[in-house]
């Protein structure tokens, strides 16, 4: 589930999806196109585990002088318990800009599965603000037909992060995110740092409140403690 290459590569690369670090889109920058490739210990977005091991993951970025960004996401997702095993592919875009130090930003992010046996698409609205180390983000949503009688699922998630030198700490809670009339929320410590031009590696700890969330060691399917590794390679194209 999920991304927002800006911000999901938050949680995927602290240092930009898949492993767990970056902080949201960068400031203002030259235009250009940008890919990213990489490799997680486990893919594991909002402290919901959406592999049962390692994944595979790429991306491809347009970003704007004028604070736009345009972006394509790609990872392998699977289900043990149900044996569930595709490609998710989140499709984003927005807008970032920076008044008197605050950052601002607005966008969407779309996604979808190449089967929709791991779960089924979910559309949202993305927005943020950041001062200093600190970062907020809320996100509104809707799960396309997951609801109990086929219905869509209303959902909304809120994150509070800080970062320094790479390390990061960070809060999040969700509303029907992880299922109709549930509220889950998880934290992240993490860090994140460039071994070689355009490559970063990071580590990243997860723990999520809401049974049922994980895959536990015990099998009795309740939150535990996980830890990710990832690695990640950033190229320009354009």
């Amino acid at each position: 589930m999920k991304q927002i290459a800006k911000l999901k590569t938050l949680v995927l690369s602290m240092a930009m999806a898949g492993s767990s670090l970056a902080v949201l889109a960068p400031a203002t920058v030259q235009a250009g196109v940008t890919g990213n490739v990489g490799l997680v210990s486990q893919y594991i977005f909002r402290g919901a585990p959406q592999s049962a091991g390692a994944a595979a993951q790429a991306g491809l970025d347009y970003e704007h002088e004028s604070g736009a960004y345009l972006g394509l996401w790609a990872s392998d997702v699977d289900d043990k318990a149900t044996g569930a095993n595709e490609l998710e592919y989140d499709i984003y875009g927005g807008y970032e800009t920076e008044l008197s130090g605050v950052t601002l930003g607005a966008g969407f992010t779309l996604y979808r599965y190449t089967q929709e046996e791991f779960d089924t698409p979910y559309d949202e609205v993305n927005l943020w603000a950041g001062y200093g180390p600190f970062t907020f983000t809320y996100d509104i949503g809707q799960n396309k037909d997951a609801a109990a009688d086929g219905g869509d699922i209303d959902y909304s998630v809120m994150t509070l992060s800080a970062e320094y030198n790479g390390m990061y700490a960070l809060y999040g809670m969700g509303s029907d995110f992880m299922g109709e009339d549930t509220d889950h929320s998880w934290i992240e410590l993490g860090y994140g740092a460039e071994v070689a031009p355009g490559t970063d590696v990071s580590i990243a700890l997860i723990n999520s409140s809401k049974e049922g969330s994980g895959y536990s060691k015990d099998g009795s399917d309740k939150a535990n403690t996980m830890m990710v590794v990832g690695f990640t390679k950033t190229f320009d194209i354009m």
